[in-house]
This record gives structure tokens, C-alpha cells and sequence, in this order.
């Protein structure tokens, strides 16, 4: 079963509320509990991988806006420096 191809906030909300749904709404045929252990586990493993994913979006989020600072600071420096050895002509 893969799950929707939805972002990652749609995919943990049906994590949350459509999958613990299905899993219940089967759980009466599913025979001696196995299917539904591997079905729980299933989910279990999605819902952690959602929470990798968001985390990296965050640390990749954090790195762009680091490199904005960092080139920003760097174009200010090259001004200053050619600044400076304009004025010292």
C-alpha cells in the first residue's frame, strides 16, 4: 500500500486520522491479528520516514538562509574592499 502522493503535511494527516480508519474499519477480517500488526508497523514505519523528511526540510530551510547571510556579507565585503582601494588611489 503507498501511500497518496500528497506533501508531507496532507501525508501525516491521513497518517494520522485515514490510516488508524482503515486499520479499524478492517480489523474485524483480518485473521488472528497478523495483517493488522503488519498494517500498525506499516504506519508506524511511514509516520517516522514523514518525520525525517520534515526534519530535513527544516535543516535544508536553515542551510539556504545561511548561505543568504553568508553571500550577502560576502558581496558587502567586496564592496568595502573595493571601496577602499578606490579611495586609497
Amino acid at each position: 500500500m503507498d501511500l497518496p502522493s500528497f506533501s508531507i503535511c496532507c501525508q501525516d494527516f491521513w497518517l494520522e486520522h485515514g490510516a488508524h480508519t482503515t486499520i479499524h474499519k478492517y480489523s474485524d477480517i483480518l485473521p488472528s491479528g497478523a495483517l493488522f500488526h503488519q498494517l500498525n508497523e506499516f504506519f508506524i514505519c511511514n509516520r517516522q520516514l514523514l518525520t525525517v523528511k520534515r526534519e530535513l526540510v527544516v535543516a535544508e530551510n536553515e542551510l539556504r538562509t545561511l548561505q543568504g547571510t553568508y553571500n550577502d556579507k560576502q558581496d558587502i565585503w567586496i564592496k568595502e574592499k573595493l571601496d577602499f582601494q578606490v579611495s586609497d588611489d
